[in-house]
């Protein structure tokens, strides 16, 4: 499979959201346009993950906890308190 047609194949959300990071710098800034041409989705796709990680980013931390042998608990973080 070359390149461009890589590109082209559906990406998880997971792997979009990984290309997303490393385009990101702090020192510069990337249009939206730019983006979707270098990770090869559309300009509506990118702009709907990077506006879902911003909202994600404002709200409280989830954090988990073990409930059993290989059971997991979720929650929101209480205000005040760090996580580990």
């Amino acid at each position: 499979m070359d390149s461009q047609a890589e590109n082209k194949a559906r990406k998880s959300p997971e792997d979009l959201v990984r290309a997303l990071f490393e385009l990101l710098s702090e020192d510069g800034l990337v249009t939206v346009n730019e983006i979707s041409l270098k990770i090869g989705s559309k300009w509506s796709t990118v702009e709907d993950y990077l506006n879902l990680i911003q909202w994600i980013q404002q709200q409280p931390k989830v954090e988990s906890m073990r409930i059993g042998t290989r059971r997991y608990g979720w929650r929101k973080e209480k205000k005040g308190r760090k996580t580990k």
